[in-house]
């Protein structure tokens, strides 16, 4: 009689552990946005920013939650964490380029056109990555 063995888990590929890190990091800036807009409260408020401190601490707060169970359902290799962490880096990169285009006060558009082609070549890696996963899961 011969006994059955379970498949070994296949190990994680580098772009899979390339795009948690990712979610990780954005998770991160979340929260150090967060904590250097509390912490400075008094010289942000000086500035004049144009949405005040409530856009930056809800964003701050908004990325630190989406990143870390983006990171965590990548790294479990659950199909919902595959779908969170594309969505999590396209809306982080969106935003990104919202707040580079609308609130910069002195936009520097001299970078512009590597910045779209390194923007549009991550967004493409992290889908190729993510699609390889999603078919294997």
């Amino acid at each position: 009689m011969e006994v059955s063995r379970p498949d070994p888990r296949r190990k994680r590929s580098w772009g899979l552990k390339i795009v948690a890190l990712a979610c990780l990091l954005i998770s991160l800036g979340g929260w150090l946005r967060l904590a250097e807009m509390l912490r400075n409260a008094d010289f942000y408020s000086r500035l004049n920013l144009p949405l005040g401190l409530g856009y930056f601490i809800a964003s701050g707060v908004f990325f630190g939650l989406l990143g870390f169970p983006a990171a965590l359902g990548l790294w479990l290799r659950r199909r919902w964490g595959i779908g969170l962490a594309g969505g999590t880096l396209i809306l982080w990169l969106g935003w990104d380029w919202f707040e580079r285009l609308v609130f910069a006060r002195s936009p520097q558009f001299f970078n512009l056109p590597f910045s779209l082609l390194a923007s549009l070549l991550l967004v493409l890696l992290a889908a190729w990555v993510l699609w390889k996963e999603w078919r294997a899961t």
